[in-house]
């Protein structure tokens, strides 16, 4: 028998495609109940404000930009509204904000405290919280180093 024929499933892609569709579906399913609204019910929402606390050393950094650019793409690519803000007074009150920060931003510390999600001071750890910011829900995107920032945004 050829070792094709051995093996009821055939091996159509590679570890690297499944660890990724796993850890989609995974966070997909972890971050679930952080919006409001189905993603796929675009049509009737206001959109989505990405906040990038532009203070924090690890926002500015060219990889989580990169990740920023690639999330903004993808909502967009599902019809969803969305526009990058540097300032949290200038995000507008409708629609969900995606809080962009470091572990040490002042407004990462606050929402994840708020929420008890500790956000390990560890290489590439990352955090997704739903947590209240000055008058406003968002969801924070915060990690400990740049990649950990770029995991949580991708």
């Amino acid at each position: 028998m050829r070792p094709d024929e051995t093996d009821p499933v055939p091996h159509c892609e590679t570890r690297r495609q499944f660890i990724k569709k796993t850890g989609m579906a995974a966070a997909a399913v972890a971050g679930s109940g952080l919006f409001q609204f189905s993603a796929s019910a675009s049509e009737i929402h206001p959109g989505v404000s990405i906040l990038v606390d532009a203070s924090d050393a690890v926002v500015t950094q060219p990889p989580v930009q990169w990740a920023v650019e690639q999330l903004r793409i993808s909502l967009s690519d599902r019809g969803i509204a969305t526009e990058i803000f540097n300032n949290p007074d200038r995000t507008p009150e409708a629609g969900e904000c995606i809080l962009v920060s470091g572990r040490n931003s002042n407004y990462a510390r606050h929402i994840l405290d708020r929420a008890g999600v500790v956000l390990p001071n560890t290489p590439e750890a990352l955090a997704l919280a739903r947590g209240k910011m000055t008058s406003r829900y968002v969801v924070l995107a915060g990690g400990s180093d740049a990649q950990g920032l770029v995991y949580a945004l991708l």
